[in-house]
């Protein structure tokens, strides 16, 4: 009910101006969220005790139990890093990743 999106980003002012994405990972984390001592749900405005700039999910947090009835809060995070990787170059890691792989495009 947390996905973790790293997001990598490539520069290059001689060749081109703003950034361009290269690559992105996701990771899933499952975690009992809980709301901030005091806080009440509000949609636009919720503070969370479990996810919060202060203490960023990981995953050695409890995680959320299937079998309680109730909510289910889900969160995100997105971290923009930068990236070496080429524009041209950012299918390499799939491509070699396995010799032997068919790849078949449609």
């Amino acid at each position: 009910n947390h996905v973790r999106f790293r997001v990598m980003v490539h520069s290059d002012e001689a060749s081109f101006s703003g950034s361009r994405v290269v690559g992105f990972e996701v990771e899933p984390v499952s975690v009992q969220h809980q709301l901030a001592d005091g806080a009440e749900w509000s949609d636009a405005e919720t503070s969370l005790a479990t996810c919060n700039p202060s203490r960023p999910v990981d995953s050695t947090m409890t995680p959320q139990s299937a079998d309680d009835p109730g909510s289910i809060i889900f969160t995100y995070d997105v971290t923009w890093v930068q990236s070496d990787i080429e524009w041209s170059n950012r299918w390499d890691l799939y491509l070699k990743s396995n010799p032997n792989a068919q790849i078949h495009w449609f």
